[in-house]
């Protein structure tokens, strides 16, 4: 399942029909916020192939659910991925690379609750201070 929207969406939609990979990849749109941590538990990897980032909050939720992260070395992913427990970083623009991380996670056996664990100090509130902080 591919969630989100943008300016690629009719060009992947087009892509997937071209690979003959309609029946296996559904494009389903934007979803409410509140409906993110249903579709992150029900997710085996999640995949961040973005060639910018800052410190992207939803990386830390997919962890918080459990799931191992897939994404590109930009931005502070590095810092949030330090482990392989809970993912793996690849060049951006490697998509050779960025399908082999996945592939190698989903052949991975995850301990989702010990995964959890690795970030469960990690809160709204924690980060907040951590960012107030900096800024003062």
């Amino acid at each position: 399942n591919i969630i989100g929207d943008g300016a690629l969406r009719q060009k992947l939609t087009e892509l997937a029909k071209d690979l003959n990979l309609s029946d296996r990849v559904d494009f389903l749109g934007k979803k409410d916020h509140s409906e993110i941590p249903f579709w992150l538990n029900a997710a085996d990897v999640f995949c961040l192939p973005s060639l910018n980032e800052g410190c992207p909050n939803v990386v830390r939720e997919a962890l918080a659910c459990g799931v191992p992260v897939v994404a590109t070395n930009v931005g502070d992913l590095a810092q949030i991925i330090d482990s392989p427990e809970k993912g793996v970083l690849v060049e951006p623009g490697n998509s050779t690379a960025l399908s082999e991380a996945i592939q190698r996670i989903l052949r991975t056996e995850i301990n989702r609750d010990s995964l959890r664990k690795t970030v469960i100090k990690n809160s709204w509130e924690r980060n907040s201070q951590e960012l107030a902080a900096l800024l003062t």
